[in-house]
C-alpha cells in the first residue's frame, strides 16, 4: 500500500502536483460555472471555445498524475467525473479530486495499460457530461484529449531512468487508435525526438491574437 504524501512525494520529483487540492471544492458537473470561468480566463464570450479549454483542462491535469504515477511508481488515482473539482484561482479554474484521503484512499496499484484506459474510459464520461450542456463536436473533445493524453507521454518518455521510450510510444498510438477515426492526432519525429500532432483544432486560436500551439493542426508536419 502507498499512501497519499509517498505518492505525491514520488510526482512532486518529476515536476507533477498531486491530484490532491483540499482548497478545490466545486463540482465540475453542472459544467456551465466551469465552462463560464474559462470564458473569463481568455476573454471570449464564445462558450464552445471556453468549453473546449475547459475539458482539455480538466483532462490534463488528472492524466499527469495518473500516467506518471502509473509507469513511475506503478500507482494511480481512480476517479470518476463525479470526483472531480475546481477552484478559481488567481490565474484562472485549478483542479483535483476529492477522493484521496489522508489514508491513501482512491489510490490503487495499477499498470500504464490500466490507467491509460481507465482515463480514456473517463474520457468519454467527460464527453459526454459536456455535451448534454454545450453545443460541441465529440471529435473536437476527442482531439483535445488526445492532446492531452500525449502530451503527458511525451513528457514521461523524456524523464531519466523512469520509462522507456518505446512503451510510452506504444501507449500514445493506443490513444490515436481509441479516439477514433479519422484519427485525431499522429505521431510525428522532430530532431529525432517522437511528438505529435494534431489533427482537429482546439479553437482556441479563435480567441484574440493567441496564435498556435506547437501541435497545432494548422502547423506542417515538417515543423522542424
Amino acid at each position: 500500500m502507498i499512501g497519499r504524501a509517498e505518492f505525491d512525494t514520488a510526482l512532486s520529483r518529476w515536476g507533477v502536483r498531486s491530484p490532491l487540492d483540499p482548497t478545490a471544492d466545486r463540482p465540475v458537473v453542472p459544467v456551465r460555472p466551469l465552462v463560464a470561468a474559462f470564458a473569463d480566463l481568455i476573454g471570449d464570450d464564445d462558450t464552445m471555445i471556453a468549453a473546449s479549454y475547459a475539458f482539455q483542462s480538466v483532462v490534463s491535469r488528472l492524466a499527469a498524475p495518473t500516467l506518471t504515477g502509473a509507469l513511475v511508481v506503478g500507482w494511480a488515482p481512480s476517479f470518476a467525473v463525479d470526483d472531480v473539482r475546481w477552484r478559481l484561482g488567481s490565474d484562472g479554474p485549478t483542479f483535483g479530486l476529492d477522493v484521496i484521503g489522508l489514508d491513501g484512499f482512491g489510490l490503487r496499484p495499477t499498470t500504464p495499460e490500466r490507467a491509460l484506459e481507465d482515463l480514456l474510459t473517463f474520457v468519454g464520461a467527460w464527453a459526454d457530461v459536456m455535451r448534454r450542456e454545450v453545443r460541441i463536436a465529440r471529435r473536437l473533445l476527442h482531439g483535445n484529449a488526445a492532446a492531452a493524453l500525449l502530451a503527458t507521454l511525451r513528457r514521461v518518455a523524456a524523464l531519466d531512468d523512469v520509462a522507456e521510450p518505446g512503451r510510452c510510444r506504444s501507449l500514445a498510438e493506443h490513444v490515436i487508435g481509441a479516439l477514433g477515426k479519422p484519427a485525431v492526432a499522429c505521431l510525428v519525429d522532430v530532431d529525432g525526438w517522437t511528438t505529435f500532432q494534431r489533427r482537429t483544432c482546439c479553437l482556441l486560436r479563435f480567441a484574440g491574437a493567441r496564435g498556435v500551439c506547437e501541435e497545432c493542426s494548422l502547423r506542417p508536419l515538417d515543423r522542424a
